[in-house]
């Protein structure tokens, strides 16, 4: 099976989930090949998660998709992305925002994203060598914040990193985890739990 016959049928699975046309094109605009090890080329289409470096994987794709779905990204959002991993995922929301800062802790995994976003002529994401635990507060406010791996518990940085009305989506637990999203409005803060996944640990 073709690149394209495996994106087709994605497609079709995630339209049927309701995820969004504008998320869906973003999925079409970005070769997910680009962004997976050389050697597990021939699955990066497949809807399974793949590793990447020691204690990194790039996600499932339909993981991916749901993500942006309950995210929401606008035009204008400037978006925080914790766990930068193949850059894959800040370059979804390249095309889904007006500009996305993403931490990575690894040294190798930013060199090799920050390869990949070039060569794809992306030029509104910036990567960050350095922790995610403290957030960015050079960049904040947020209009939304992703954390891209697991996290004992909420951050409360992240929360004050974030504008009024911004979301922070984030795994939260140990072994299977809740996807949390977060959302602050006028000084308080909701929490809504959408569903139980499987991420790696948050490197600090």
């Amino acid at each position: 099976m073709n690149f394209a016959e495996q994106k087709k049928r994605l497609v079709a699975h995630w339209k049927a989930q309701g995820i969004s046309e504008n998320i869906l094109h973003a999925f079409l605009a970005i070769p997910r090949e680009h962004f997976v090890p050389q050697k597990l080329r021939d699955l990066a289409y497949a809807d399974e998660p793949l590793p990447l470096a020691q204690h990194s994987t790039i996600s499932q794709p339909t993981t991916v998709m749901l993500m942006l779905s309950w995210l929401c990204p606008q035009k204008e959002d400037k978006i925080l992305e914790i766990g930068t991993g193949s850059g894959y995922h800040a370059a979804l929301l390249s095309k889904l925002c007006k500009e996305v800062i993403s931490l990575e802790v690894n040294g190798d995994l930013v060199c090799e994203a920050k390869k990949r976003i070039t060569e794809l002529g992306i030029t509104n994401v910036s990567i960050v060598h350095t922790t995610g635990m403290q957030g960015f507060s050079e960049k904040a406010p947020y209009d939304k914040i992703v954390v891209t791996a697991a996290c004992k518990n909420i951050p409360l940085v992240l929360i004050e990193q974030l504008k009024e009305k911004g979301v922070l989506l984030i795994p939260v637990g140990v072994g299977i985890q809740k996807m949390v999203r977060v959302i602050k409005e006028k000084g308080r803060i909701t929490e809504e739990s959408l569903g139980d996944f499987a991420f790696v640990e948050l490197q600090e």
